[in-house]
């Protein structure tokens, strides 16, 4: 190609020769045209900045991207980092707080409990069942020979101890004595959570089945007794309940049972005001029985009304006791 081209002609090329699309004579004769030549030299450096300035411009705004994000970026992880650790910092303090400043009521049924009584001297000696729990607070009052015992747990230290001993000296002659609401003994007779349990399920009326089942899993019936289907008779005087138990039992255990059979069935009538009698159909070596105790019965063997001692909880122990 003539190297001797105008400048016209070079500048026009420029643009190609810039992208790298003219073949190689034309690239070397606008190569050695503008080493020469002052002019089309300055016009192909202005041809050529914009584009770097571009490049540059483009790398800056994507390092500016970058930290940008990267700085994005660590803020979120701080901020959850935060986040967790308020978090963790409130569960602290929470599980500080439930465990070493509120004080929760102790029941009886949260301890393991020798009571010890000598005249109008009560001395109760107590274990808790959760030994990560120890006694912080105790309060024992009297009014009237009821001597209760009010007791409050934290968590176990060397100072709060899950093993106590407290006492009372009653003012007047010793009738009941509670650990919170829960009477533990009356006149006399210690009182088993067995008792409580009867005792607080008792109801009126028959008619209702899930009352009746309440009593029944009170005194833990199934547990001994096995499942069994209900028919109640409420339709005249005397009412029944006629439990269907679904266990075959053992001729050798057939005299246990059965004395199982009327010690509940008494207590149940005891327990439901109105229920006069219990009866049970069952099998016994695939051989079908049926047993059936009343009220009239279970106040003969008791020596009393039945009814009337299971009106408190001692009563209830007693009915437990005797029948």
């Amino acid at each position: 190609m003539n190297n001797n081209l105008s400048c016209d002609i070079i500048r026009d090329l420029l643009p190609s020769y810039i992208d790298g699309i003219v073949n190689d004579e034309t690239n070397k004769a606008v190569k050695e045209h503008v080493e020469v030549c002052e002019n089309c030299k300055k016009a192909l450096e202005l041809m050529s900045a914009p584009e770097e300035h571009k490049d540059l411009k483009e790398k800056r705004e994507i390092n500016f991207l970058k930290k940008v994000k990267k700085k994005n970026i660590k803020a979120v992880i701080l901020s959850a980092a935060a986040v967790v650790m308020v978090f963790v910092m409130a569960f602290a303090v929470k599980s500080y707080v439930e465990d070493y400043i509120i004080k929760v009521p102790i029941e009886a049924a949260d301890l393991e409990y020798e009571l010890k009584t000598d005249g109008n001297n009560v001395f109760l000696l107590g274990t808790m069942k959760d030994s990560s729990r120890g006694l912080a607070e105790a309060t024992v009052t009297e009014k009237n020979g009821v001597v209760t015992f009010n007791l409050k747990s934290t968590r176990v230290t060397a100072e709060h101890g899950s093993q106590f001993l407290e006492s009372c000296r009653a003012k007047t002659e010793l009738k009941q004595i509670y650990i919170g609401d829960t009477p533990i003994w009356e006149n006399g007779v210690a009182i088993s959570q067995e008792a409580v349990r009867i005792f607080e399920a008792r109801h009126p009326y028959i008619g209702d089945m899930s009352t009746n089942e309440n009593s029944a899993m009170a005194m833990e019936l199934p547990k001994t007794l096995g499942s069994f289907l209900n028919e109640l008779q409420t339709k005249t005087e005397p009412y029944g309940w006629t439990m269907f138990m679904k266990n075959d039992y053992d001729k050798n255990n057939a005299d246990y049972v059965e004395s199982r059979m009327r010690h509940y069935g008494y207590l149940l009538i005891a327990t439901i005001g109105n229920l006069d009698s219990v009866t049970f159909e069952y099998t016994v070596d695939g051989e079908k029985r049926k047993l059936t105790v009343t009220q009239k019965e279970a106040d003969a063997l008791y020596g009393s009304s039945v009814k009337k001692a299971a009106e408190t909880p001692g009563g209830v122990q007693k009915l437990i006791d005797t029948l």
